[in-house]
């Protein structure tokens, strides 16, 4: 494929949890590449051949149904777990890259809002945007106020 999807990766994927920050920085960086659908297209539908296969214990007779077709029009695509994998991979890193966009518009928010509240009250210069996602840990106010209503810290 041409994304690089191997259904060997994907279980390892699933049984190590995809909600890793590694593994949705990997599922974002991953191309998607469409399975291409096609129905199976055959001038019978749902028909069956039998074949007497043998004869049960009891002597009945034993037969295997097997897919009559007759003409086939168009080779349908096989629902299996290569396919189907394919598709929920295709999933996985279109929601890493939705989550990341979130991220990235809600840290546009707080700017765009800091911008326009600071020139809102008379401060346009000496200004700093700094990512304050984890007040306490990340950034300690030393001086000033925290403005929670427009995430940003007033000094």
């Amino acid at each position: 494929m041409a994304n690089g999807f191997n259904l060997a990766e994907y279980y390892q994927l699933i049984e190590q949890g995809y909600d890793k920050d590694k593994a949705l920085e990997y599922l974002a960086s991953q191309n998607i590449s469409l399975v291409g659908w096609y129905d199976h297209l055959a001038e019978f539908a749902d028909v069956r051949a039998e074949k007497e296969i043998g004869t049960s214990p009891d002597g009945d007779p034993l037969y295997q149904h097997i897919r009559f077709d007759g003409v086939v029009v168009q080779e349908g695509t096989p629902v299996n777990a290569e396919n189907l994998g394919q598709m929920e991979w295709n999933d996985l890193v279109n929601a890493s890259r939705i989550n990341r966009h979130d991220d990235i518009i809600r840290d546009l928010v707080v700017q765009v809002a800091t911008l326009i509240g600071q020139n809102n009250n008379n401060m346009p210069y000496n200004s700093f945007i700094a990512n304050a996602k984890n007040i306490g840990e990340d950034i300690e106010m030393v001086e000033g106020i925290y403005d929670e209503v427009n995430g940003r810290g007033v000094v």
